[in-house]
């Protein structure tokens, strides 16, 4: 009885294991991003970044140069649907001006919204309030590669 109990014990942990695994993996996306932006309040340069939501708190994104080490770690202040729809990672800037701000980190399972930081705030109202500027803020997309 005790060897059937350990058994079982084991297979459970072992699965438990493998879950977390493939959760982790899937929680985890590198891209190659052509353009200095700017993760939360911190920018960044050109560069190769990977980019990683926590496992025990998905609150948290750490986004973080591949080449340097640079990083920023960003607070998400509420958690988005599931995502079922693709088995891509996506990240999406708001372009506003010649900013670029990381607004959007899009998983196969999750999709994070970014909060607007106080300066993406002031530079959308400038340029909202610009007469020169038709075109207003735009979205741009980058494709990033699962492990």
């Amino acid at each position: 009885m005790n060897r059937r109990n350990f058994s079982a014990l084991a297979l459970l942990a072992m699965a438990t294991l493998m879950t977390a695994a493939v959760a982790s993996a899937q929680d985890r996306a590198r891209a190659d991003i052509p353009f200095a932006f700017r993760a939360g309040n911190k920018p960044l340069p050109a560069g190769t970044y990977e980019v990683n939501i926590g496992r025990l708190d998905s609150r948290t994104i750490v986004v973080q140069n591949s080449e340097t080490g640079d990083a920023s770690a960003i607070l998400v202040q509420s958690l988005d649907e599931p995502r079922r729809d693709t088995t891509d990672a996506t990240l999406v800037f708001h372009k506003c001006g010649s900013l670029y701000f990381l607004s959007q980190v899009r998983m196969p399972d999750l999709t994070r919204n970014l909060p607007m930081t106080k300066l993406e705030r002031e530079v959308t109202r400038e340029q909202a309030e610009s007469a020169a500027n038709d075109a207003g803020p735009r979205l741009v997309y980058i494709a990033a590669r699962l492990p």
